[in-house]
């Protein structure tokens, strides 16, 4: 039963770190002017979010989701 457990937490490890590290960006968004949209999932758009999706190497990113975390460079950026 440990084993079983341990090999679900190592699994699913890279993307909890990476969901981590969004939401880590999300929230320098916040402190630089950025606002959250929604409660869940969770939105990060404008200040230090828009920022950091603008020098990604791709010039189209106008959006990044990992797991329940989206960043968007502009409120408008989500598409609806």
């Amino acid at each position: 039963m440990f084993l079983i457990r341990l090999g679900k937490i190592i699994w699913a490890s890279p993307y909890t770190i990476l969901g981590l590290m969004i939401e880590l960006v999300g929230l320098v968004g916040l402190c630089t002017r950025g606002r959250v949209l929604r409660r869940w999932p969770l939105e990060f758009c404008d200040g230090g979010v828009g920022w950091f999706l603008s020098r990604l190497p791709s010039d189209e990113v106008m959006a990044m989701t990992l797991g329940h975390v989206i960043l968007m460079q502009t409120e408008h950026s989500d598409g609806f």
